[in-house]
């Protein structure tokens, strides 16, 4: 009885400071229970959506959380090795990369090949400044042409995420949002134009 009583007390004491998450979803309870000592930034990014009464971005930030449970990143120095060997390569600017070769090219001189990868989860790694920046950028350019007719279904599935694959999280939207901007801001009304204007200036 007392554990029963117990456990009720630690639920409901976790349910009030848990940023007033009233519906909470599944995935998103998920990757709380995963984020360990990491959990305080999450709350922190449901928190700061709550507090501004955004409820858009507020719904965008429980679709990344929702989603981050399985998401990882690796590191060590096979994975320093191959950054830095992949730069190199993007140096010697071609029309057509030869993908297969490029990676055969890796496995034949990297030092590394046997050394174990760490594996490092979204939810326990993420802080809520990263997790919030990538919201607020996110959001100021699905107002381009180019992106404004996207449903906030197609936003969340498209624009939203901060990485494609398993690649190390970085502060990226910004640097490519001013790289770009002279480029693209009066000139483009299509997303096929601006792809077209973004392949031209990879190709440089």
């Amino acid at each position: 009885m007392y554990r029963i009583l117990l456990y009720i007390i630690s639920v409901t004491a976790l349910f009030l400071c848990s940023c007033k998450m009233q519906t909470a979803e599944t995935g998103v309870e998920e990757a709380l229970s995963k984020a360990g000592g990491n959990r305080k930034e999450l709350f922190q990014v449901i928190r700061h959506y709550q507090d501004s009464g955004d409820s858009l971005k507020l719904k965008a930030a429980l679709f990344l959380i929702e989603n981050m449970a399985d998401k990882y990143y690796l590191t060590g120095n096979l994975i320093d090795e191959y950054y830095t060997f992949i730069d190199s390569v993007y140096q010697i600017k071609q029309l057509r990369y030869d993908i297969p070769a490029i990676y055969d090219a890796f496995r034949s001189k990297t030092k590394y090949m046997e050394d174990k990868t760490q594996v490092n989860w979204d939810v326990q790694t993420l802080s809520a400044d990263y997790l919030i920046e990538n919201i607020e950028e996110a959001f100021s350019v699905w107002k381009y042409p180019w992106n404004e007719h996207l449903s906030f279904d197609e936003f969340c599935e498209w624009i939203l995420p901060y990485r494609v694959s398993t690649e190390m999280p970085e502060s990226w939207r910004n640097r490519y949002r001013e790289y770009f901007r002279l480029f693209l801001e009066d000139s483009v009304h299509t997303a096929k134009q601006a792809c077209d204007i973004i392949k031209v200036l990879r190709n440089k």
